[in-house]
């Protein structure tokens, strides 16, 4: 293929790619949006303290419903997706009913196990054997998480992503409306935990109908007899228990953080930190659409094929760089600020730790996102098993040290979160040179380093000016705009930028108008400071 045909290709497949990133974001956006500020009204209702006890209760039947899940969720989708290709309508009936029975049996266990041994794990998960009875309370979450999971991923193995988005909305509008509503009521923990329990049953209610409209729908195909058949089980758990076991890493690192926060901290910064990280849901409502749509992307390229998936590797780490970088340096800028707005005067003692915090999301444009979904689309899955092995190998031992031995609190915490992170990106970047020739183009995504780092001086002089609160959310708002503004010029001038990417992001989003306003400023004003640029050019190329 020669070297434009590659180009076109490599092109289109982004192109693609972004487009599906943005029907994913518009699909996701309201979900994600309430939850996150759901979760800042909840946490501002009940203070530091008390949000960190809300979030300490839900630790013993997340833990649990994490542990019995069995892998199923995925086995399900692909499962259901195969069987209708194939139009093997029994079978699909077969697979829903199998899951659901399945997952309804290990959900009672879990909440029996949860609500009998409350005391026991709430002593020894998060070292609160007083929340023993917040824990009884919350039991039923382990039931109702683990069939919410799972019929979400009925769903996308029907490909009704409708379906799934009216469950994931439902979950986050009645469980922000009835938890705040519970808490003006003067509820306290018992009133926000009452909300999460409703805010999952109110999801599961329609959910259960589509499901049962999706199977009489497959039905119509097939009348025979569609009782359970055990083979079916037994096919559905050979395939899901080997990724169940090859994600037990990232379980057992997920429930080991949980324990060194809770043994590590007091309520007060446990309630601090879940507080500051409900930021990472608001970041995330960019990062996940990017990350699901690189997989389609890099699916389409041989990884035998070192040249395209090399441009293909830079292209995606180029756009990544464009737009996580500046987002997350303007976040840690104007933590306090964010902080102060959000949330109040009580938890702005946790200011000083929300940019260690989003430190982690700078390596994006080093290919901390797109070399491990790179390992996926062109099928070494073994690398990313690495890659979690060897976080969690240096995660653990750092953190106990500084976290726990060393008394370093939150600061340990998150620095070893920023070590392990490295690490691990530095071994992915290592593991890719498998793959392609240079996985990480330093001169460019160095220059949006660059950008984002030179755009925060001429605002530093204004945080050193107090302002009242309304005055601190103009200040947050002209200075972002200020800082994008700036931001943009530089990487123009240092050539991170030029018209062909200026063109690609207006093309791509051309279908969608209310974003593709904001888009044409920015090429209007792109477009401006190229121009400038080339005019400098030339008269220092006439001199």
């Amino acid at each position: 293929m020669s070297v434009n045909k590659d180009s076109e290709y490599i092109g289109e497949a982004a192109k693609l790619s972004a487009n599906a990133a943005l029907t994913l974001f518009l699909g996701d956006f309201t979900y994600n949006l309430i939850l996150a500020l759901g979760s800042i009204a909840i946490a501002r209702i009940l203070g530091s303290e008390g949000y960190g006890v809300f979030s300490l209760a839900l630790i013993p039947p997340q833990t649990l419903a994490l542990l019995t899940s069995l892998g199923i969720d995925i086995g399900v989708a692909r499962y259901l997706q195969r069987y209708s290709i194939e139009k093997q309508y029994k079978q699909v009936i077969q697979i829903v009913k199998a899951s659901i029975l399945l997952r309804i049996a290990i959900g009672i266990i879990g909440t029996t196990i949860c609500y009998f041994y409350s005391e026991t794990l709430s002593s020894v998960l998060v070292n609160r054997p007083g929340i023993g009875g917040l824990v009884k309370i919350t039991a039923i979450v382990v039931f109702l998480q683990l069939i919410y999971n799972l019929l979400l991923n009925v769903f996308i193995g029907f490909n009704s992503f409708q379906a799934t988005s009216i469950m994931k909305i439902t979950y986050s509008i009645f469980k922000t409306i009835s938890s705040i509503i519970l808490l003006l009521l003067g509820f306290g923990v018992i009133g926000a935990l009452f909300g999460n329990i409703l805010g999952y049953t109110a999801s599961l209610l329609p959910a259960a109908i589509l499901v049962y409209r999706n199977i009489k729908r497959v039905n119509q195909y097939d009348t025979s007899n569609n009782g359970i058949n055990l083979y079916t089980l037994i096919v559905l758990l050979k395939y899901s228990l080997p990724l169940y076991m090859g994600s037990l890493t990232g379980i057992i690192l997920s429930i080991y953080q949980n324990v060194l926060l809770s043994y590590s901290l007091s309520e007060v910064y446990i309630g601090g930190y879940r507080a500051m990280y409900n930021f990472m849901g608001l970041i995330s409502i960019i990062t996940t659409p990017i990350s699901l749509a690189l997989l389609p992307f890099f699916t389409r390229f041989d990884g035998s094929v070192k040249e395209r998936l090399d441009k293909a590797l830079n292209i995606a780490n180029k756009y990544i760089a464009l737009i996580i970088t500046p987002i997350t340096m303007i976040s840690m800028v104007f933590s306090k600020e964010l902080i102060y707005i959000l949330y109040g005067k009580e938890y702005m003692f946790t200011s000083i730790y929300l940019p260690l915090l989003f430190a982690p999301n700078l390596l994006a444009g080093l290919g901390s996102i797109a070399i491990p979904i790179m390992f996926n689309g062109i099928g070494v899955t073994k690398y990313n098993m690495y890659l979690s092995i060897t976080n969690a190998l240096v995660f653990i031992p750092t953190s106990y040290l500084l976290t726990y031995r060393f008394n370093y609190g939150l600061w340990g915490f998150l620095t070893s979160t920023l070590f392990s992170s490295v690490i691990t990106t530095a071994l992915a970047i290592y593991l890719s040179k498998r793959f392609v020739y240079n996985p990480v183009n330093i001169k460019l995504i160095g220059g949006f380093y660059i950008a984002s780092i030179i755009s925060i001086t001429p605002l530093i002089p204004v945080f050193y000016i107090h302002v009242p609160r309304f005055i601190t959310l103009i200040r947050l708002l002209v200075g972002g705009i200020i800082y994008i503004l700036i931001y943009i010029g530089i990487a123009i001038v240092l050539n991170c930028i030029n018209e062909d990417d200026v063109d690609f992001i207006v093309n791509t989003f051309e279908n969608y108008p209310i974003i593709n306003i904001f888009l044409k400023v920015f090429a209007k004003y792109a477009n401006f400071i190229l121009k400038f640029s080339r005019q400098r050019e030339k008269i220092l190329n006439y001199f």
